[in-house]
């Protein structure tokens, strides 16, 4: 029996759903992608509430990921609309998403090996700079001021990450675990309203991954970042996400807390087989 399978017998309950309603900070609606013949999304449609952790599961070629390039702006779709707020997120420019608060991680990180991790987690100000990139680069006092002020928040946010001895390292020379957690860190220097989080528990140990959820649940319950996930990695789901949508060929086939959607006939199938009986 397959990791995923495994996980989906095994995983435990969801944290259940806000103690109240809340707004919808992400509405996709409709959302259609095709490559040549290949239909990868059709009629995608859910949105994630403000303040909570969402998950998209659902099998490898489910599109998941080309969900995420949607909402990320680097894969346009064929049909369909994005809402974040109140603002259409396909009219936006995909280098404008940071500063609307949309930050995103990957499922392998994608970091500048030859420079330290405080340089890489610093990268994450660039949409947040208020003096300008000729003023970086000719070193005015402005400029100065603000490195320095960033450079103190990339080490609170590395400390935080207990990443603070690694500050120095050149990110070629960390461990995979190592490496997850500084792109968070990169990520969280945008300060994100959206958090966007490509299979995170991916390649980490079982002691890791705990380490892992648990930064995460104190992000989403103690800075109230909305955390939109995809996971194969049933038991972390079941332990970070209030909603679980789930997704088979494009589109949306259930959605609910983890215990609910995991009794439903073809997702049950679409994870273990045919089911029987």
């Amino acid at each position: 029996m397959s990791h995923v399978s495994e996980s989906l017998e095994e995983s435990g309950t969801a944290p259940g759903p806000p103690a109240e309603e809340r707004a919808d900070l992400l509405v996709v609606e409709g959302i259609g992608v095709g490559f040549g013949g290949v239909t990868a999304l059709r009629d995608l449609s859910f949105s994630v509430a403000e303040g909570t952790v969402h998950a998209l599961i659902g099998p490898n070629g489910a599109g998941k990921t080309t969900a995420f390039n949607c909402i990320t702006r680097t894969q346009r779709p064929q049909s369909g609309q994005i809402r974040y707020r109140d603002l259409s997120l396909l009219r936006v420019p995909p280098a404008r998403l940071p500063k609307l608060g949309i930050m995103r991680t990957f499922q392998h990180p994608q970091l500048c090996p030859s420079l330290t991790v405080i340089e890489n987690v610093l990268l994450g100000h660039h949409s947040r700079t208020e003096v300008g990139w000729l003023p970086w680069i000719t070193r005015s006092p402005g400029a100065r001021r603000e490195e320095r002020a960033a450079t103190e928040e990339g080490y609170e946010i590395l400390r935080a990450l207990d990443l603070a001895d690694l500050a120095e390292h050149e990110a070629d020379r960390l461990p995979y675990a190592a490496l997850k957690r500084v792109e968070l860190a990169r990520a969280l220097m945008g300060r994100p309203r959206l958090l966007l989080l490509d299979e995170p528990a991916a390649g980490l140990t079982t002691e890791d991954v705990e380490r892992f959820g648990d930064t995460l649940l104190r992000l989403n319950r103690e800075q109230g970042i909305t955390i939109l996930v995809i996971e194969h990695n049933l038991t972390f789901v079941g332990r970070l996400a209030d909603t679980v949508t789930v997704l088979v060929d494009g589109h949306v086939v259930a959605e609910g807390t983890l215990a609910e959607v995991r009794e439903i006939p073809i997702v049950r199938e679409a994870f273990l087989g045919k089911v029987r009986g």
